[in-house]
């Protein structure tokens, strides 16, 4: 089966997932505030923590002060100057549990993010995959001996 850029075999479904594609560096590569703001404003709203406990955790978490107004701003798609600094972003990450921020930057760096659950099932995937590798070259000289041994 032929499998493009875009798409790859799955190692545990039965099908294919979509494989991210970074964005190819160009200028303007890295004009992403207006879809960091959204992707920020989607995680807030989704996380059920109001904005103002928000940040009074990412202040305590980040040891900056980050204001509402400021968060507000940075949430705005029409305030492009506002993109909250890696450590922000990192605490408003783990805040709201979303990890959309992180996300966004794999996507965007051509990666994906995969947690402890997704790890486990990735290594038992590489080795059933080493198996059945080992599993053919064990086939290949054993035929290979046989020849030579004239039994076949």
């Amino acid at each position: 089966m032929a499998v493009d850029r875009l798409r790859q075999m799955d190692l545990f479904g039965d099908g294919l997932v979509a494989v991210p594609q970074a964005i190819p560096i160009a200028p303007g590569r890295f004009a992403l505030a207006e879809k960091v703001a959204v992707v920020l404003a989607r995680a807030v709203k989704a996380c059920g923590v109001s904005r103002k406990e928000l940040v009074g955790r990412v202040t305590a978490l980040t040891g900056k002060q980050l204001t509402l107004s400021v968060l507000d701003a940075m949430a705005a798609q029409s305030k492009s100057g506002h993109v909250p600094s890696l450590l922000q972003a990192m605490a408003i990450d783990a805040i709201t549990g979303e990890w959309a921020l992180l996300q966004f930057y794999a996507d965007a760096a051509g990666a994906k993010v995969i947690f402890a659950d997704d790890i486990v099932a990735l290594e038992m995937g590489r080795l059933a995959l080493a198996q059945e590798q080992l599993r053919k070259e064990v086939k290949k000289r054993s035929d290979g001996l046989k020849r030579i041994a004239g039994r076949v």
